[in-house]
C-alpha cells in the first residue's frame, strides 16, 4: 500500500490502458510519463475540450485524468463496471474492472521507506497462478520481512495486513502477526 503523504499521483485512468507504452521518448516538454497520448506523447488530459465521454473510451485515445480529477476517473470506472462495458481495446483482457493510477517513481524512491504504508495479501482468494503471487500470503510475508530487514524498521511502522474484499461484518483490512 502506498502512502498518500509520501507519493505523488501523476494521473489516473479508469482502466488498463497500457501505460508502460505511454512514455516521453520524442515527446513534448509537457509530457507526463504514463499519462500521455499514444500518437505523439503529448499531454492527454480528459477535459471538456478533448474528446467526448465516448471518445475517451476509444482506442487509441484513452485520455488520462489529472490528480485533481481522481474521483471522476473512479466514477467512470464504476460506471463501466455497472454497465459491463469495457474499453474496446483493453490491454489486459482479464474480465476485471480496475483503475490504473500512475505515480512518480522518483518520489516513491526518494521517500522510502515512508512511501510504503503497509503490505497486504488476500485470504486465499485468487492465488492459483504465478501472476497472482503478490496477492498471496507467502509472497506478501516474504516481501514484507525483506522490506523491514532492508530498512531496519519494525512491523509497527509498516504493518502486514489481510484483505478481505467480501467482509460484511468488519473492516476489509485486519493487521496480522508477523
Amino acid at each position: 500500500m502506498l502512502s498518500p503523504r509520501h507519493n505523488t499521483l501523476l494521473c489516473a485512468h479508469p482502466g488498463d490502458v497500457g501505460s508502460l507504452g505511454r512514455n516521453c521518448n520524442g515527446g513534448v516538454a509537457e509530457c507526463v510519463p504514463g499519462c500521455t497520448t499514444w500518437e505523439d506523447h503529448s499531454p492527454g488530459w480528459c477535459d471538456e475540450t478533448r474528446g467526448s465521454a465516448g471518445e475517451r473510451l476509444q482506442w487509441p485515445f484513452y485520455c488520462a485524468y489529472p490528480p485533481s480529477r481522481l474521483a471522476e476517473s473512479l466514477e467512470v470506472r464504476d460506471n463501466l463496471a455497472k454497465g459491463g462495458k469495457w474499453y474496446e481495446h483493453k490491454m489486459w483482457d482479464d474480465g476485471k474492472f480496475y483503475d490504473e493510477d500512475i505515480f512518480a517513481s522518483w518520489t516513491f524512491v526518494d521517500e522510502l521507506p515512508q512511501s510504503v504504508e503497509a503490505f497486504f495479501y488476500t485470504d486465499g482468494q485468487g492465488c492459483g497462478d504465478a501472476s497472482d503471487g503478490p496477492k498471496c500470503q507467502d509472497y506478501a510475508r516474504n516481501a514484507h520481512a525483506s522490506f523491514l530487514r532492508h530498512f531496519g524498521i519494525s512491523d509497527t511502522q509498516v504493518p502486514l495486513l489481510k484483505f478481505d474484499l467480501f467482509t460484511r461484518d468488519g473492516p476489509p483490512f485486519t493487521e496480522v502477526a508477523v
